[in-house]
Protein backbone atom coordinates (compact mmCIF):
# COMPACT_ATOMS: atom_id res chain seq x y z
CA UNK A 1 0.00 0.00 0.00
CA UNK A 2 1.14 3.50 -1.00
CA UNK A 3 1.60 6.19 1.82
CA UNK A 4 -0.50 8.65 1.69
CA UNK A 5 2.07 11.70 2.48
CA UNK A 6 4.76 10.59 -0.07
CA UNK A 7 7.46 10.49 2.12
CA UNK A 8 8.56 8.09 5.08
CA UNK A 9 7.84 10.29 7.93
CA UNK A 10 9.37 8.95 12.01
CA UNK A 11 9.42 11.33 14.59
CA UNK A 12 12.24 11.52 16.45
CA UNK A 13 12.23 9.87 19.97
CA UNK A 14 12.84 12.66 22.78
CA UNK A 15 16.00 12.64 24.69
CA UNK A 16 16.48 9.79 26.52
CA UNK A 17 13.23 7.50 25.29
CA UNK A 18 13.18 4.01 24.64
CA UNK A 19 15.21 1.25 25.92
CA UNK A 20 17.16 3.35 28.39
CA UNK A 21 19.97 4.09 25.51
CA UNK A 22 21.67 7.95 25.22
CA UNK A 23 20.96 9.73 21.83
CA UNK A 24 24.29 9.53 20.81
CA UNK A 25 25.33 12.01 17.78
CA UNK A 26 25.43 9.20 15.49
CA UNK A 27 22.43 8.65 16.26
CA UNK A 28 20.50 11.71 15.70
CA UNK A 29 22.61 11.81 12.10
CA UNK A 30 21.38 8.83 11.47
CA UNK A 31 17.69 9.08 12.32
CA UNK A 32 17.78 12.86 10.83
CA UNK A 33 18.85 11.04 7.62
CA UNK A 34 15.66 8.54 7.62
CA UNK A 35 13.29 11.01 8.51
CA UNK A 36 11.76 12.88 5.15
CA UNK A 37 13.09 10.80 2.31
CA UNK A 38 11.89 9.22 -0.59
CA UNK A 39 11.26 5.61 -0.77
CA UNK A 40 13.72 2.76 -2.43
CA UNK A 41 11.11 2.02 -4.85
CA UNK A 42 10.79 5.39 -6.07
CA UNK A 43 14.55 6.04 -5.89
CA UNK A 44 14.81 2.67 -8.27
CA UNK A 45 11.85 4.10 -10.52
CA UNK A 46 14.12 7.47 -11.22
CA UNK A 47 16.50 5.12 -12.21
CA UNK A 48 14.78 3.01 -14.69
CA UNK A 49 13.36 6.22 -16.20
CA UNK A 50 16.41 7.66 -15.95
CA UNK A 51 17.93 4.64 -18.34
CA UNK A 52 15.62 4.52 -20.30
CA UNK A 53 15.79 8.41 -21.10
CA UNK A 54 19.44 6.71 -22.09
CA UNK A 55 17.96 4.79 -25.17
CA UNK A 56 15.11 6.72 -26.33
CA UNK A 57 12.36 4.68 -28.99
CA UNK A 58 14.46 1.46 -28.16
CA UNK A 59 12.62 -1.58 -26.25
CA UNK A 60 15.02 -2.07 -23.11
CA UNK A 61 14.44 -5.89 -21.52
CA UNK A 62 14.27 -5.66 -18.13
CA UNK A 63 17.37 -7.83 -17.23
CA UNK A 64 18.85 -4.84 -18.75
CA UNK A 65 17.29 -2.12 -16.22
CA UNK A 66 17.49 -4.38 -13.58
CA UNK A 67 21.87 -4.17 -13.97
CA UNK A 68 21.39 -0.59 -14.79
CA UNK A 69 19.84 0.11 -12.22
CA UNK A 70 21.47 -2.37 -9.67
CA UNK A 71 18.44 -3.68 -8.19
CA UNK A 72 15.98 -7.16 -8.27
CA UNK A 73 14.63 -8.18 -11.17
CA UNK A 74 11.36 -9.06 -9.57
CA UNK A 75 11.49 -5.28 -7.39
CA UNK A 76 12.18 -3.59 -10.76
CA UNK A 77 9.14 -5.06 -12.38
CA UNK A 78 6.46 -4.08 -9.37
CA UNK A 79 7.99 -0.73 -10.30
CA UNK A 80 7.90 -0.67 -13.78
CA UNK A 81 4.24 -2.22 -13.37
CA UNK A 82 3.43 1.22 -11.30
CA UNK A 83 5.48 3.85 -14.06
CA UNK A 84 3.11 1.23 -16.74
CA UNK A 85 0.04 2.06 -15.43
CA UNK A 86 0.78 6.13 -14.87
CA UNK A 87 1.48 6.18 -18.25
CA UNK A 88 5.10 6.88 -17.93
CA UNK A 89 6.55 3.74 -20.01
CA UNK A 90 5.07 1.10 -21.94
CA UNK A 91 6.07 -2.36 -21.67
CA UNK A 92 6.35 -5.08 -24.70
CA UNK A 93 5.90 -8.66 -24.19
CA UNK A 94 7.38 -11.48 -25.90
CA UNK A 95 10.90 -12.84 -26.77
CA UNK A 96 12.06 -9.30 -27.66
CA UNK A 97 10.04 -7.61 -24.81
CA UNK A 98 10.92 -4.80 -22.30
CA UNK A 99 9.98 -1.36 -21.75
CA UNK A 100 10.13 1.57 -23.24
CA UNK A 101 9.34 5.03 -22.05
CA UNK A 102 5.63 6.06 -23.05
CA UNK A 103 6.19 9.83 -24.17
CA UNK A 104 9.43 12.01 -24.26
CA UNK A 105 11.99 12.66 -21.47
CA UNK A 106 11.23 16.35 -21.59
CA UNK A 107 7.78 15.32 -20.36
CA UNK A 108 8.39 12.93 -17.68
CA UNK A 109 9.18 15.27 -14.59
CA UNK A 110 10.44 13.81 -11.20
CA UNK A 111 6.91 14.57 -9.69
CA UNK A 112 5.50 12.57 -12.17
CA UNK A 113 7.60 9.62 -11.07
CA UNK A 114 7.29 10.24 -7.42
CA UNK A 115 3.54 10.34 -7.55
CA UNK A 116 3.27 7.18 -9.54
CA UNK A 117 5.15 5.00 -7.24
CA UNK A 118 4.50 6.53 -3.91
CA UNK A 119 1.57 9.19 -3.80
CA UNK A 120 0.76 12.49 -3.15
CA UNK A 121 4.39 14.83 -1.66
CA UNK A 122 4.18 15.90 1.16
CA UNK A 123 5.50 16.56 5.08
CA UNK A 124 2.63 15.93 6.19
CA UNK A 125 -1.32 14.43 5.57
CA UNK A 126 -3.03 17.47 6.46
CA UNK A 127 -1.18 19.37 3.39
CA UNK A 128 -2.85 17.06 1.01
CA UNK A 129 -6.23 17.46 2.13
CA UNK A 130 -6.97 19.45 5.48
CA UNK A 131 -10.28 17.40 5.46
CA UNK A 132 -8.18 14.48 6.87
CA UNK A 133 -6.97 16.07 9.97
CA UNK A 134 -9.24 17.65 12.42
CA UNK A 135 -6.81 20.38 13.25
CA UNK A 136 -6.10 21.88 10.18
CA UNK A 137 -8.14 24.85 10.60
CA UNK A 138 -6.56 25.98 13.91
CA UNK A 139 -3.45 24.74 13.47
CA UNK A 140 -0.48 27.65 13.00
CA UNK A 141 2.35 25.12 11.62
CA UNK A 142 -1.16 23.86 8.93
CA UNK A 143 0.35 26.57 6.57
CA UNK A 144 4.33 25.87 6.70
CA UNK A 145 3.05 22.22 5.53
CA UNK A 146 1.27 23.71 2.76
CA UNK A 147 3.64 25.53 1.23
CA UNK A 148 6.54 23.39 1.76
CA UNK A 149 4.48 20.63 -0.06
CA UNK A 150 3.31 23.37 -3.07
CA UNK A 151 7.95 23.98 -3.19
CA UNK A 152 8.60 20.78 -3.07
CA UNK A 153 6.24 19.90 -5.90
CA UNK A 154 7.45 23.06 -8.09
CA UNK A 155 10.90 21.48 -7.87
CA UNK A 156 9.72 17.99 -8.64
CA UNK A 157 7.52 19.33 -11.60
CA UNK A 158 9.83 21.87 -13.15
CA UNK A 159 13.18 18.89 -13.43
CA UNK A 160 12.25 16.33 -16.11
CA UNK A 161 14.75 13.85 -17.33
CA UNK A 162 15.51 15.93 -20.61
CA UNK A 163 16.90 18.27 -18.62
CA UNK A 164 18.80 15.79 -16.47
CA UNK A 165 20.12 14.44 -19.22
CA UNK A 166 21.40 17.28 -20.84
CA UNK A 167 23.39 18.53 -17.77
CA UNK A 168 24.85 15.09 -17.44
CA UNK A 169 26.19 15.82 -21.13
CA UNK A 170 27.24 19.13 -20.15
CA UNK A 171 29.06 17.81 -17.27
CA UNK A 172 27.05 19.34 -14.65
CA UNK A 173 26.59 16.08 -13.10
CA UNK A 174 28.76 13.36 -12.70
Amino acid sequence: MRSLTGFNLRSPSPAGAGEGKANTDAQKQKRGADEVQITRETDYAIRCVCHLAQRPGEIVAIEEISRATSAPKDFIAKILQKLASASIVKSHRGVNGGFELAKKPALISFLCVVEAVQGPVAMNICAIDKRLCSRSDSCIVHPVWVDVREQVRKILAKNNFAKLKSKRIRGEMP
